[in-house]
């Protein structure tokens, strides 16, 4: 099922946030058909999060798991809620939408349609949350907020995998910095953060960073090039993208990853 938080548990100014931002992306589902990212290069995306997820969290069977944001969900071709083996997994998005057509493809998955903010959980429920390139579609005013309600959520022992646009990818970074100003994006995308100013904000609510990695090492707009080319001639976005993914492979055992990384992540424990 599909649970949506009362107005009442929000407050006026937050709500009326809430509510915008739910319609930004409820207009994104509509418009997008598809996943944004070419076919190799998303199941490459998903194999990272699996190989930082397990890395840092070992076996998730018998674990309650929330996950932040259902965009994979939606789109399918870059998800990896499903190869988790985890049975007691909550998915929770701002957008109604996009949770009522994250749960047409995953009928399994129990989804809450609720900004981050004020997730509608209990103290302590969590053995682990997943929060996906999530808070970089925050004001930065919000992010606070929303690592505390994480917080709020996570059991005592639990762990949060956090992951985040790369500020020290300056192709990246200066990409997402020029089109915002250009409003060229299909979603909206605030800013990158680094590894210090997660750790200062994570530590602002009693929380710390116990391990790091830099992952999905496509550097942009390669991304974007071979999601058209695919459009137009699957075999050779095939064997172009595969070709590109071993090289990413390569460099992910490299200090050379925090430049190229898409993203940083974060294995993150409270601090009691």
């Amino acid at each position: 099922m599909v649970l949506c938080t009362s107005a009442a548990d929000i407050s006026l100014k937050g709500r009326i946030y809430a509510m915008n931002y739910s319609k930004i992306w409820d207009d994104v589902s509509r418009r997008m058909r598809k996943s944004h990212l070419e076919s190799n290069f998303a199941a490459y995306k998903s194999d990272e999060y699996l190989r930082i997820i397990r890395k840092w969290c070992g076996s998730l069977a018998g674990k309650k798991v929330l996950k932040t944001d259902l965009f994979e969900e939606c789109y399918e071709a870059d998800q990896f809620s499903d190869k988790l083996g985890c049975r007691n997994i909550y998915g929770l998005d701002v957008s109604k939408c996009m949770a009522a057509n994250a749960k047409r493809k995953n009928g399994a998955m129990m989804l809450v349609a609720a900004d981050i903010r004020r997730i509608p959980f209990r103290d302590r429920t969590f053995d682990i949350i997943i929060s996906n390139s999530t808070l970089d579609h925050l004001k930065l005013k919000d992010v606070r907020p929303a690592v505390k309600e994480l917080r709020r959520v996570l059991k005592d022992d639990g762990t949060l995998v956090l992951t985040i646009d790369n500020k020290y990818n300056p192709v990246y970074s200066a990409g997402l910095w020029a089109g915002n100003r250009l409003n060229i994006f299909y979603f909206p995308q605030e800013r990158c953060y680094t590894s210090g100013e997660i750790g200062e904000i994570v530590g602002s609510e009693n929380m710390e960073i116990v391990d790091e990695d830099a992952i999905f090492n496509i550097v942009p707009p390669m991304d974007m090039l071979m999601a058209i080319v695919e459009r137009h001639n699957k075999k050779l976005s095939s064997g172009i993208s595969k070709m590109i993914v071993r090289l990413s492979k390569r460099v992910k055992s490299k200090p050379l990853r925090y430049i190229t990384g898409r993203q940083l992540a974060f294995k993150i424990k409270k601090v009691l």
